[in-house]
């Protein structure tokens, strides 16, 4: 995200919310200055012209983020205010509620033509591992609309899906492929290398809660572990 800001976007958008001028100023001033890029001991020659990107490590950047999706945000507020939009830096968390299948539809589509617009005017991009896990047909239906707008809002429709490790499933049954692969597999081939070293030196033993447990049990807080996941670890 950060790297596809239009430095002269940014900060007219941050002019248009009253962003505190002295403020904005040093702050363009440091993302548009020249930078050199290291890899190793090898050192670039300077790049003068950065109209693009942000710099992570700077102090504003988050309140940046912010303020160039503040619009995003507030037509999102308006469009469906009884489901208010939380962001998350650079991340946008929009729950949705309705009565019907096709009010559903109707929300779901709306917020995505929403979407599609300001980061089509903000020339930002929408990251192409976003993935909708359908609890209804009205989802994969109002994703597959969004599809064929102009531009598109392309999204991947799937029956489940990992997440940082997590197998999801929207919500409506349990999935446990990811969980099961990881304890008998890997977790195992790591139990298997703990134990050959507790048979040289029982000191090795130190290792088996931060090392095997850990990797046996992590994403059982999300699906929870069956009997046998349990006796498999």
């Amino acid at each position: 995200f950060y790297d596809s800001v239009d430095l002269c976007i940014l900060a007219e958008e941050l002019i248009e919310h009253e962003y505190p001028s002295e403020l904005l100023v040093l702050g363009i001033l440091a993302h548009a200055a020249p930078r050199i890029l290291k890899v190793g001991t090898c050192i670039s020659e300077p790049i003068v012209s950065t109209g693009n990107s942000m710099l992570a490590g700077c102090q504003q950047a988050v309140s940046f983020a912010r303020g160039l999706l503040c619009t995003l945000v507030d037509r999102l507020v308006h469009a469906l205010p009884r489901n208010p939009v939380w962001e998350h830096v650079d991340d946008l968390a929009q729950p949705i509620t309705a009565h019907s299948s096709n009010a559903l539809r109707i929300q779901l589509v709306t917020a995505g033509t929403i979407v599609g617009e300001e980061v089509q005017r903000l020339k930002i991009k929408l990251s192409d591992k976003s993935v909708v896990v359908p609890i209804s047909a009205a989802t994969q239906r109002a994703a597959f609309e969004l599809g064929k707008l102009v531009p598109p809002v392309l999204l991947r429709v799937a029956n489940s899906v990992d997440h940082v490790g997590v197998e999801m499933g929207g919500g409506r049954r349990r999935m446990a492929k990811t969980q099961n692969k990881r304890i008998k597999q890997k977790a195992r081939q790591r139990a298997r290398r703990t134990s050959a070293l507790v048979i040289r030196n029982r000191a090795a033993l130190k290792i088996v809660m931060p090392g095997v447990a850990t990797q046996q049990a992590y994403g059982h807080v999300v699906n929870g572990a069956s009997a046998t996941q349990t006796h498999d670890m």
